[in-house]
């Protein structure tokens, strides 16, 4: 009977504070998407998450820094430069809601090139 109680206190809170998501990207800046993107966030340590695009492996994963988190949301962001561009990406997952932004911007001077898009998410 203890091993069963320690079995559901163990289920039960692994499925409460889930740190895996997998995101469907619905929307962008122009409005709904006519093809819906699947975004894979899996953590793979306290200040790390790796973005991964399931329909499309040969993309790799990418590593976002965990800015913030808190009980309800998790801030992740992933900037550098790339043949002397300089790329910003970050991405807000609200935990409560299950809902998920993103904006990038690859060049401070160019802000029509920024793009936004929103979805929603699923705990895994």
């Amino acid at each position: 009977m203890k091993t069963l109680l320690t079995l559901f206190v163990l289920l039960f809170s692994s499925s409460v504070v889930a740190n895996d998501f997998l995101c469907f990207e619905t929307n962008n800046k122009d409005g709904e998407m006519e093809i819906v993107n699947e975004l894979l966030f899996k953590k793979n340590s306290n200040n790390k998450y790796e973005l991964s695009f399931p329909d499309y492996p040969e993309n790799g994963v990418q590593t976002f820094d965990i800015i913030d988190q808190d009980n309800k949301h998790i801030i992740l962001n992933l900037s550098g430069i790339f043949e002397a561009t300089a790329y910003s990406f970050n991405i807000i997952i609200n935990k409560d809601v299950l809902t998920f932004g993103s904006a990038s911007l690859i060049t401070p001077f160019m802000l029509d090139n920024m793009e936004l898009s929103y979805g929603f998410c699923n705990k895994l």
